[in-house]
């Protein structure tokens, strides 16, 4: 218990500012490509680049239409919505999560480590940080939510715990109440119930309710606040696409029409693939 309680301790005394541990070990990440592109040393002459994804979510084309391989982030939070696991987010319901289709991002990924490979001349700059982020094409938090229950409601899943609803609220303190009287208290009954009746659970619903609440803690950080990246340089890729692969990597977000369609397309394609992923847990 001892060793717990100084690990935790540490740990805090080493974030400092930093909201979780994934922020600050990329960014040390980051300060090693720096010193390891520095030019004036001749022993690590390496071609190198930054690489910033935002929140990745599901894929336009590839590998297949509205593609995901997990339950994290929003469509994480759309399944359990969908199920009626989670009825209270705690964001801010006029920011604008950054989300970025997961192929995009990694076309953006060889593009970039191809443009370096084939620029990296002594005149050249030794480290290009490329944003890959979406900017204008995200939605806001309340938007998000809204699609969510009205998806839901319309097609719901097989099993689910409570009707579709979601309460989004900005306030910790509001969140910590609400999630206690309607998604904790009542998931100590339902587990009792089981419980006592002899039907075997994966998971109890009040470890399930732990986890969503301790993610959502987690993500406070980035939900309750709007970030907004220059992307100038990660769009400028789409451009150096020899003619040749122009059909496999060229994607211009400009061009991209009716948006909020096609992104509502995607989350029902990811909501109902993840859903049977939700099902495991």
């Amino acid at each position: 218990m001892y060793c717990v309680y100084l690990n935790l301790l540490y740990c805090h005394r080493l974030l400092g500012l930093f909201p979780n541990t994934y922020t600050f070990t990329k960014l040390l990440a980051e300060q090693i490509i720096s010193e390891k592109s520095n030019r004036s040393n001749h022993n690590n002459n390496m071609p190198m680049v930054i690489f910033r994804p935002s929140i990745v979510i599901s894929s336009i084309t590839e590998p297949v239409v509205g593609w995901i391989d997990n339950v994290n982030g929003p469509i994480g939070l759309m399944v359990a919505t969908g199920k009626g696991v989670t009825l209270v987010t705690l964001a801010h319901k006029y920011s604008t999560p950054d989300l970025m289709p997961v192929d995009v991002s990694i076309k953006g990924m060889i593009l970039a480590a191809y443009h370096r490979g084939t620029h990296n001349s002594p005149s050249d700059s030794p480290l290009t940080v490329y944003n890959s982020s979406s900017v204008k094409m995200s939605i806001t938090n309340n938007k998000l939510t809204q699609f969510a229950v009205k998806y839901f409601r319309l097609h719901p899943f097989d099993e689910i715990l409570w009707r579709p609803r979601l309460y989004c609220t900005s306030s910790k303190r509001l969140f910590k109440i609400l999630v206690i009287i309607q998604q904790v208290l009542p998931a100590i009954l339902i587990d009792f119930l089981l419980e006592t009746t002899g039907k075997p659970q994966k998971i109890k619903l009040v470890q399930l309710q732990q986890k969503i609440f301790s993610a959502m803690m987690s993500l406070s950080f980035f939900t309750l606040q709007t970030w907004t990246f220059k992307n100038t340089k990660f769009l400028n890729l789409f451009t150096h696409v020899p003619d040749a692969e122009k059909d496999d990597f060229y994607f211009n977000l400009d061009e991209v029409e009716n948006k909020a369609e096609q992104a509502k397309n995607r989350l029902e394609k990811s909501i109902d693939l993840a859903g049977s992923n939700f099902n495991n847990i």
